[in-house]
């Protein structure tokens, strides 16, 4: 018993990605928002990432980003018998220069033993939230995206029940190829009210940083960092890295300052031109270790701007010979194409040449 009130605790006042202005049970779900386990395995880092649909809990100005429609599934499955689960959905409106997102969020905490005053068992009882988010977002200028989001917010413990309501704002700015730095304002609402009491949700104002050297590197890393400036509480930081191998294989490390239990975090991820795989490892001290896996699947818009098929276009070209090298560029494709059975026998050589390349 005593293990899952700590498991409570920690999920309402460690874990989140903000804390609350005022002691209390506030919104776990408003709290924790890097549940997406890419983020989630760079410690939470994700206000200037801007790439992805999940974009929408850190800064909603960063589902401008997209180029293609995103749909993303996330479960999460915390301690004990507690269980998140997480869908969002995102369309860029690439007309208006413009993106919208939706997103659906149940928490579970699982089955709790009950009793009286005295201590008498009288069985079971259980928790649960319901986050509603829906976002929009546009370009500005060339290098600037603003973007706000509505949360309405459901709480049940037993048979009492709080609502909430709250707004988030943000923006984006893009110093160049390789720095970009972030904005926003996370949970400005009403108070949920439980019986009598009303609780202020957790109001948080964050400053974001990517730094990816796209100069150097093929498949760029990215380092992400954000700064929580929350109401009542001291100001943290998250900070992560994402490598990626190639254009299809990334390895993720990331750092809560916040909390007293999983302050440390990783990952990994494997992508396509349709899916996107992701996994966090967060380790904890004492509680049991946490896990989030996310499934992102991207299709139609903007097929041009695929992520998958940016990175393998510029491997290739990285390593493919120089147009104006005539010599080398025959040689490039007779290697590619050619299967030799003997080296000393020139006459048995096949060139397999395809049909659309032939000019």
């Amino acid at each position: 018993m005593m293990k899952r009130i700590i498991v409570i605790l920690v999920i309402l006042f460690i874990c989140p990605a903000m804390y609350a202005g005022s002691p209390g049970t506030s919104s776990a779900l408003l709290m924790i928002s890097d549940i997406s386990a890419r983020q989630s395995s760079l410690g939470g880092a994700g206000g200037a990432l801007a790439d992805d649909v999940a974009a929408l809990r850190y800064n909603p100005a960063g589902i401008y980003g997209l180029k293609q429609y995103e749909i993303q599934f996330t479960h999460y499955s915390s301690f004990e018998e507690i269980n998140y689960e997480s869908l969002i959905f995102g369309l860029p409106l690439n007309r208006y220069d413009a993106s919208v997102g939706i997103g659906i969020d149940y928490l579970n905490y699982g089955d709790m033993p009950k009793r009286n005053n005295n201590g008498t068992d009288m069985g079971t009882f259980s928790g649960n939230d319901v986050l509603i988010t829906a976002v929009y977002s546009k370009l500005l200028k060339s290098n600037i995206s603003a973007g706000f989001g509505i949360k309405y917010f459901s709480s049940s413990i037993e048979e009492e029940k709080a609502n909430a309501a709250a707004i988030d704002g943000g923006v984006l700015y893009d110093v160049n190829d390789e720095v970009k730095l972030g904005m926003a304002l996370q949970n400005l609402g009403s108070k949920l009210k439980y019986i009598s009491k009303g609780e202020d949700i957790p109001l948080n104002f964050k400053f974001s940083a990517k730094y990816r050297p796209s100069q150097r590197f093929v498949t760029p890393p990215n380092i992400v960092v954000d700064v929580n400036i929350p109401r009542g509480q001291k100001i943290n930081f998250n900070i992560g890295a994402e490598l990626w191998l190639n254009e299809a294989v990334a390895f993720r490390f990331g750092y809560k300052d916040k909390v007293d239990e999983g302050k440390l975090l990783g990952g990994m991820g494997f992508r396509t031109d349709i899916l996107q795989l992701d996994y966090a490892y967060m380790w904890a001290d004492q509680l049991d270790v946490a896990h989030r896996i996310s499934a992102t699947f991207r299709f139609g818009g903007d097929k041009t701007k695929n992520q998958y098929t940016d990175s393998k276009n510029a491997r290739i070209k990285m390593f493919s010979p120089k147009i104006g090298d005539q010599e080398s560029v025959i040689n490039f494709e007779q290697k590619r194409r050619t299967i030799q059975f003997d080296n000393e026998l020139k006459d048995e050589i096949l060139f397999l040449t395809p049909i659309n390349t032939i000019k």
